[in-house]
């Protein structure tokens, strides 16, 4: 008996907690920790006080210390022990949170009880400023334009912020716990989930688009997804960020319908502009062509039926017999220019080859094709345009670039030539 009242006097005396027995009359012992806990500067200071003398009138939660401290003594000694929370107040007045273990004992015979106070004021500071601290990020979250929102790995809700709740009709409440399925539609749950998990895979952040619906149809969302981890280094949830790009979708498919009638109408035009060199150049080389031609012969003609002696006449019939060889001559090659016939007959690469020694012959700059041998049967309209890219393309070289040589290379790729 002796061996386990040192052991208790030892525990007793070394508990950083303030222990204290209290008897009817009043505290009748304590340990150190206690005196210094309380603020008393001697233990005759101490001796003889009660609950009531160390604390404030009245408790947090507004009822009155002495009955609540006669409420929680009768509470210990019914049920063996009582364990609360409770505000107290040091010899000089300050108040601080505690933790109070009530403990009935028998002492030399006489019913006593052993309070054991631990004080919890900095862990109270703490738990304020994470409280604090929590609701400060909370306000950040739900005053975003952005859904932002966490999911455990199997896929129940954590956390939702307010834009969350705004555009989906369902309160963080209703929503923790819950999956994907049991908000959206099963595809667009689907989807997400898929989402979710290549996450957790790949353990790193993923963008995704991603399909949400709303009151006026679905809307598009760049969803940025990355997992967050425990103490232990172990992915535990998946936080997403959502940024609505519904109008900048809307816009892009606008963009691109207008960019698509564009590309209509400049190859309407196009077409219509080769069509009309196709006929002027059919004109010029058939109607003129022939006139020249017509021309040549008749002055030929005349020029073997004048006489000798009308060598004058000859001399100037040969020349414009010659004049006429030249216009001829000078129609083919404008009508050629206008639509060559190569284009239509043999393709693109023999119309840039023949275009190639045509410049070459009439710049004296060194002019050389080179195209993949799989480049054939070109649609029609791609064919003009490239060919009139390249003669635009000589031209300026011609113009501008004071070039020796030039090398024109076509290679075809999966998507592009």
């Amino acid at each position: 008996l002796r061996e386990a009242e040192e052991k208790f006097r030892t525990i007793f005396e070394s508990s950083n907690d303030a222990i204290t027995i209290i008897a009817e009359s009043g505290v009748i012992d304590f340990n150190d920790a206690a005196l210094r806990m309380m603020g008393y500067s001697n233990r005759e200071g101490l001796v003889g006080t009660n609950p009531g003398d160390w604390s404030p009138p009245a408790q947090p939660d507004g009822r009155d210390s002495t009955e609540a401290a006669k409420y929680e003594v009768a509470k210990a000694f019914k049920e063996g022990g009582n364990f609360f929370e409770w505000t107290h107040r040091r010899a000089d007045g300050e108040l601080f949170q505690a933790e109070v273990l009530l403990t009935p004992m028998q002492l030399d015979g006489v019913q006593v009880l052993q309070a054991t106070v631990r004080d919890i004021t900095e862990r109270k500071r703490a738990e304020e400023a994470l409280e604090e601290s929590e609701a400060r990020l909370q306000s950040i979250l739900d005053n975003s334009t952005t859904v932002i929102y966490v999911k455990d790995v199997d896929g129940k809700y954590l956390f939702i912020n307010k834009r969350y709740e705004d555009l989906f009709s369902v309160t963080r409440e209703k929503a923790k716990g819950k999956t994907d399925h049991d908000i959206f539609p099963s595809h667009m749950a689907n989807a997400f989930r898929s989402n979710d998990l290549e996450v957790l895979k790949t353990n790193a952040p993923v963008e995704f688009e991603e399909v949400a619906p709303h009151d006026d149809g679905p809307h598009t969302y760049i969803s940025v997804k990355f997992p967050l981890y425990d103490i232990t280094g172990a992915p535990y949830a998946v936080c997403g960020i959502s940024t609505d790009i519904t109008k900048r979708k809307r816009s892009e498919a606008e963009l691109k319908r207008s960019r698509e009638k564009l590309r209509k109408l400049s190859l309407y035009l196009q077409n219509m502009q080769e069509q009309e060199r196709a006929r002027i150049a059919r004109d010029i080389h058939d109607d003129l062509g022939q006139l020249l031609t017509a021309m040549e012969f008749d002055i030929s003609y005349m020029a073997k039926m004048l006489l000798p002696e009308q060598k004058e006449l000859i001399k100037r019939a040969m020349k414009i017999s010659e004049l006429l060889v030249v216009s001829t001559e000078t129609v083919q090659r404008i009508a050629s220019e206008l639509r060559p016939p190569l284009l239509d007959d043999l393709g693109l690469m023999a119309a840039m080859e023949w275009q190639a020694e045509k410049y070459q012959e009439n710049t004296g700059i060194d002019c050389k094709v080179i195209y993949d041998s799989n480049i054939k049967n070109l649609d029609k309209d791609l064919s003009t345009a490239l060919f009139r890219a390249f003669q635009e393309a000589l031209t300026n070289v011609a113009r501008h670039a004071d070039a020796t040589s030039t090398c024109i290379s076509l290679k075809m790729g999966p998507e592009r030539l």
